[in-house]
């Protein structure tokens, strides 16, 4: 079914704006391939084009900023935007209201060539690579056996793990395929990918959004899932 609305989102229909649309500001976490700034100064990826569709077919005008994931829930909270994309947090549960799953999103693990850890209790003595505030499957595990290592960048975070100066990556399966891409270092280059858990990405409305406002995101997602599963069918 996830497959199905994702399939929907980013196909390649346009939708039509209706003139003077009122608009929506969207807060969306800063990193590629999931929202970026592209070579336009316009905003791009995954979750843009999702926030986009959904926005569009409630007759809104998506107004997109990308913030840190720290700024998210902030955002949401203090007025500055009513929607966002994002996992599910305790930050943004205060602030937000989930409407429902555009994509499910699997948090792995890339092991370093020296190392072949498949479940959390093979950890113990890892030095593992994460963006800032990232990798909560691994940051919540009580007395936690390894060390978590704030990343400048994953282009940095995966010259490290080749040069074995980290035991492994933690990111999503798309960041680690985007950035892995990116520097030309493939996984022969590596160890095994593990599969940490799989999350959904949510729709999310601000919790000081106008009801009528929320009614009608929720609806035009749930119209977006149901024209995705008739073109799936």
């Amino acid at each position: 079914m996830l497959k199905r609305l994702a399939t929907a989102l980013l196909s390649s229909l346009a939708l039509s704006m209706p003139c003077g649309a009122e608009p929506i500001d969207i807060a969306l976490f800063d990193i590629a391939p999931y929202a970026s700034v592209g070579a336009n100064g316009e905003p791009k990826g995954i979750y843009v084009d999702l926030a986009r569709r959904v926005a569009t077919r409630a007759g809104l005008e998506p107004r997109i900023r990308l913030v840190p994931f720290a700024r998210v829930a902030p955002s949401l909270g203090n007025g500055e935007a009513s929607m966002s994309i994002s996992f599910a947090t305790d930050a943004l549960s205060q602030v937000s209201t989930p409407l429902g799953t555009v994509l499910m999103v699997d948090s792995v693990l890339l092991n370093s060539r020296s190392r072949s850890a498949r479940r959390v209790e093979d950890l113990a003595g890892f030095r593992i690579g994460r963006a800032r505030g990232g990798c909560q499957d691994l940051a919540t595990q009580p007395q936690a056996s390894f060390s978590l290592q704030d990343l400048s960048s994953f282009e940095s975070g995966l010259r490290m793990l080749e040069l074995e100066r980290l035991d492994a990556l933690c990111a999503t399966r798309e960041v680690l395929q985007h950035y892995q891409a990116l520097t030309k270092l493939g996984p022969e280059r590596f160890g095994p990918v593990t599969v940490l858990s799989r999350r959904p990405a949510l729709l999310l409305v601000a919790k000081t959004a106008p009801p009528a406002l929320a009614a009608r995101l929720g609806s035009a997602l749930q119209a977006l899932q149901a024209e995705g599963s008739r073109m799936r069918d």
